[in-house]
């Protein structure tokens, strides 16, 4: 029987660093485009485009603002997780449960602001290529 529990806890073990993984690569690639996405457009608007002659600058700024956003939501999701970790330590599970829900709403946001950001540029860019 302990056999099954050991294994059990082996597996757990494994699944958990998978997650771990995957979650550490999730937060790097949001803020490595978040960032590139940020570059791109500045070097965009500064070789290619004149921003006095550019179509729907609108697009531009609200698509900075987004990668913006989701930077800093990002940043703040780091912070909730650390906090949501204290709680754990501190076997307090119902403040634990609320800070992972703000964690995942704060990823969920992150993503959703990243992806309409990219949208946003690429529009930008193809009206003014």
């Amino acid at each position: 029987m302990d056999n099954i529990g050991d294994e059990q806890n082996a597996d757990d073990s494994v699944l958990y660093n998978i997650r771990h993984y995957s979650s550490e690569n999730l937060d790097k690639q949001i803020v490595f485009i978040s960032s590139g996405a940020l570059l791109i457009s500045m070097g965009f608007i500064e070789k290619i485009v004149e921003i006095s002659e550019a179509e729907c600058k609108w697009l531009l700024v609200l698509s900075l603002v987004l990668f913006a956003l989701s930077l800093i939501s990002n940043l703040v999701s780091h912070k909730t997780a650390l906090h949501a970790v204290d709680a754990r330590i501190e076997q307090k599970e119902k403040k634990e449960n609320k800070l992972n829900s703000w964690t995942d709403g704060l990823n969920y946001f992150s993503i959703g602001t990243l992806l309409f950001g990219l949208i946003l540029l690429i529009i930008f860019v193809a009206k003014n290529i």
